[in-house]
């Protein structure tokens, strides 16, 4: 089986650094917002609060779901939505 590919300390860095500008994002939208609103409200803030850092992101990114099957095979069994992606090719 194939190793995974494991990252260099530059490398590691940099996710650090912009995982902290993320959650640095967030936990403003919390603060601001507090708790109990839909979801949506919430999303719409974080991409506000991504831009002001100038974090690029794409919003409702459409995947397909996949069940593990029996034999090690994979089972379609629908689509989701990821809320928000963050792409590290577009950050360098």
């Amino acid at each position: 089986m194939n190793e995974p590919q494991r990252l260099g300390d530059t490398e590691l860095e940099e996710l650090n650094v912009i995982t902290s500008q993320i959650i640095g994002c967030a936990i403003e939208v919390h603060r601001t917002l507090g708790p109990g609103l839909l979801e949506a409200m919430y999303e719409t803030a974080l991409c506000i609060e991504l831009e002001n850092a100038g974090i690029p992101y794409v919003r409702q990114i459409e995947g397909a779901r996949l069940l593990q099957g029996p034999f090690a095979r994979r089972v379609p069994c629908g689509s989701c939505r990821c809320g928000r992606g963050v792409s590290r090719s577009e950050m360098c």
